[in-house]
Order: structure tokens, then C-alpha cells, then sequence
């Protein structure tokens, strides 16, 4: 798992709806609509460049994924690791070993990676040209990465791009990306691929943190952006039409939705990166 999670997600569980009921921000919110009138963003709008590959592996297993790496078969070493990931000379209980399959018409290295009882952990990978066989880092690969838990369920995938994914029940719910200048988040709504939660956070001092729900039609519910300090800069609602509403009045009213819908962003962060 990237470092990444266990850093921020202490600041994004601190999120609350507690800044809807400020007056000095509903006072600010209420001048902003007077003056300029907000209409509901769509997720679509965000123009995120999410992986489609998730998608299409909604469902698969271990067992029924087709490798599409083209390689010469070349069996060559074996490495064995620890339940740490430390590099062994021999198998190891709970541990890992890597099989190098072959070969790629480039030259570049494929290899797979299986738990101790022999099921795989990941479906077979590109190492970068150069890299070394044995090293258990991501940096080395050169291709997607999909992980397997040992029952051959899809557990996360992780693209060229470095977005990473996680599956629930076979079926993507979680999407996010650690880059220079921000990280971001992508939460689907249960055993869904609709978007209920997106949140972003820019690495400035002291850091901002964007936080939207979305109703399921995909058009914006709720936004909230404040600092790691929890000060308020924003505060904006919507109803399901996409038509601006006074947060505090929409809060009041959709309390146990948004409740709802914030342990639900909080239990699945933490389940997946705790």
C-alpha cells in the first residue's frame, strides 16, 4: 500500500458538517449566490482522467483473468519473500515468492507473483528494462498491476499512470492518485460505479481539502473546502435538479443522508488503508 494513505487520511477523517452552521460563512455564501448563482458541477465536469480498464475488470478473478502481455516463456529464477516483503533464500509461512515467466519482444523482463499456497497475488507484469528481478517495488514495473487475495478475488489495481483502485465485491470502489501537487480521492457508492465522494487535497502549507458528495444522478450535492486546520473558504448545496440551496437549510434536511453518506467515505477509507 503507498505511503500516501496513512498521511492524509487522518485530515479527511477529520471532515464534518459542522462548518455549514458558521454565519460568518453562511453570510459569505448567501452574498456569492446573490451575485453570481452556482449550478451543480457533474462529476464529469471534474475532467479527471480515471483508468477505464477498472470497469472492465468488474467481476473477474484470479482464475478467469486472460493475461494479455505477448511474451517468449523463459523460466528463470525463483525469489521468495517474507510476510514483510523482505527477499529470502526459501519459503517463508504467509509469505511471497515471484516466478519469472519470460520475455517481451523488447527484451523486458515478465514475471508473477503467489502467495505460499501457490494462488497468485498479482496477474503477470512487465519489469522495466533494466530493472531488477527480484525487487518487490512498483517503480520497477512497467505495465498495470492487478492484485488477487489468496481466494483469487480482485483486490487493486494500479495503472501506468499511478492511479490505483480498489475493489469491493469484485467491483471498483475506490479510485485514487498521489501526484506533485495534489492527491486525490474518487469513492464509489456501494456495490456501484456511481460516484458518491470526491475529495482532493493540495500539498500547500497549510493543505486544502475539497470534499463533494454526489447525488447518484451525478450532479453535485454537497462541497465543503477547508484546511487540514479546519478553516472554512467554502461552503456550497445543491438539490438533485443541480439548483443552488443554503447549505445550512440543506444540511438540516439531508442530515441523515449526509451522515449516511459520510461514514460510509470514512469506513471505506479506513478499511482499505488502516
Amino acid at each position: 500500500m503507498p505511503n500516501l494513505f496513512a498521511i492524509f487520511l487522518t485530515s479527511l477523517l477529520a471532515l464534518s458538517l459542522s462548518a455549514c452552521k458558521t454565519e460568518q460563512i453562511q453570510e459569505q455564501l448567501e452574498q456569492r449566490l446573490k451575485s453570481e448563482g452556482h449550478i451543480a458541477p457533474t462529476f464529469a465536469e471534474l475532467n479527471l482522467d480515471l483508468p477505464t480498464l477498472p470497469n472492465e475488470l468488474a467481476g473477474i478473478t484470479a482464475q478467469t483473468y486472460v493475461n494479455p502481455i505477448a511474451y517468449t516463456a523463459k523460466a528463470g529464477k525463483t525469489y521468495y519473500y517474507d510476510k514483510d516483503g523482505n527477499l529470502t533464500d526459501k519459503s517463508t509461512p504467509d509469505g511471497y515468492y515471484r516466478k519469472i515467466l519470460g520475455t517481451t519482444a523488447d527484451g523486458r523482463t515478465v514475471v508473477q507473483d503467489f502467495y505460499t499456497n501457490h494462488a497468485p497475488q498479482i496477474a503477470p507484469v512487465i519489469l522495466k528494462q533494466g530493472a531488477d528481478e527480484s525487487s518487490f517495488e512498483d517503480d520497477v514495473i512497467d505495465s498495470d498491476i492487478i492484485w488477487f487475495d489468496e481466494n483469487g478475488n480482485i483486490m487493486e489495481m494500479m495503472n501506468t499512470s499511478y492511479w490505483y483502485t480498489a475493489f469491493t465485491n469484485g467491483k471498483p470502489s475506490v479510485y485514487s492518485q498521489a501526484i506533485t501537487d495534489t492527491t486525490t480521492f474518487v469513492i464509489n457508492y456501494p456495490n456501484s460505479q456511481t460516484v458518491m465522494a470526491y475529495l482532493k487535497i493540495t500539498n500547500t502549507t497549510p493543505k486544502e481539502i475539497t470534499h463533494i458528495y454526489f447525488y447518484e444522478n451525478a450532479n453535485a450535492m454537497f462541497k465543503v473546502v477547508k484546511d487540514d486546520k479546519d478553516n472554512v473558504s467554502e461552503v456550497l448545496a445543491w438539490d438533485e435538479t443541480g439548483k443552488s440551496v443554503k447549505p445550512k437549510k440543506f444540511a438540516e434536511g439531508k442530515k441523515e443522508k449526509l451522515e449516511n453518506m459520510d461514514k460510509i467515505v470514512k469506513e471505506t477509507l479506513s478499511s482499505l488503508y488502516i
